[in-house]
């Protein structure tokens, strides 16, 4: 948007003006002179502003206009500062050179913020996309293979003279849970493990839950396709098994 772009040439176009007015322009030629086309909305801003100065209006009116037009925090928040700095009696070009360091400083910690909450975006997505079907994937596939040499064992039909205690699965008990349920409930724990990584990705970056739901469908359709096609490349290398 314009208010993100002109904060990150904020500080190269304050640094700018110090310079100038540091050379003996006036502040209304300095800021007219300051105006570059690569400053994008700002460029317009600052000559609409040199040339309200030129015809009477007040400095600090004149800065206030561009906050007004231009929205952005940290522009807004400069242009104060230094108005406060003007009424003060403080030198412009002190002060601007101050807010420009001060915004340096600000936008690369922002982009190192920026850095580190992607990283932990990747992670969650990884785990969601990823290592969740791969756990959700193998498991359900563990127990389908042992679920089925269980019931193969137990239809042996051993002698009653020949059972005894030692007997390898004697009295082998029935298990009461299906591979058909472990399987939904693989299902299941992987849709929700993906709707709350969604929405934690959602908070992370924006800080509202609600943004991660733009997640849900790409990670939704990445994690079942991995889960299914885990399932079926182990279902070929165990096919005798099954």
């Amino acid at each position: 948007s314009k208010g993100k772009f002109v904060e990150k040439i904020l500080p190269d176009a304050l640094q700018l003006i110090a310079s100038n007015i540091r050379a003996g322009l006036t502040t209304e030629r300095a800021l007219i002179v300051s105006a570059r086309p690569e400053f994008g909305p700002l460029e317009l801003e600052l000559k609409k502003a040199s040339k309200r100065i030129l015809t009477g209006t007040p400095i600090q009116d004149a800065l206030a206009e561009i906050a007004n037009r231009i929205q952005s925090k940290s522009l807004e928040k400069t242009i104060w500062l230094v108005n406060k700095g003007i009424g003060s009696g403080g030198q412009i070009a002190d002060v601007l050179t101050q807010l420009s360091d001060d915004l340096r400083e600000q936008n690369s910690l922002q982009d190192e913020i920026r850095a580190n909450i992607s990283i932990y975006i990747m992670l969650i997505f990884f785990a969601a996309a990823i290592g969740a079907p791969m756990m959700f994937g193998i498991s359900s596939f563990i127990v389908q293979i042992l679920s089925k040499q269980i019931s193969g064992l137990q239809n042996i039909e051993v002698p009653v003279a020949q059972v005894s205690s030692r007997t390898p699965f004697a009295g082998l008990p029935q298990s009461n849970i299906s591979p058909d349920f472990v399987l939904v409930f693989a299902e299941l724990a992987l849709l929700v493990t993906v709707i709350f990584a969604s929405l934690t990705m959602g908070v992370i970056n924006t800080g509202n839950e609600k943004n991660g739901f733009k997640y849900l469908p790409v990670l939704f359709i990445i994690s079942f396709a991995a889960f299914f096609a885990i399932r079926l490349i182990l279902s070929t290398m165990f096919k005798q098994l099954i």
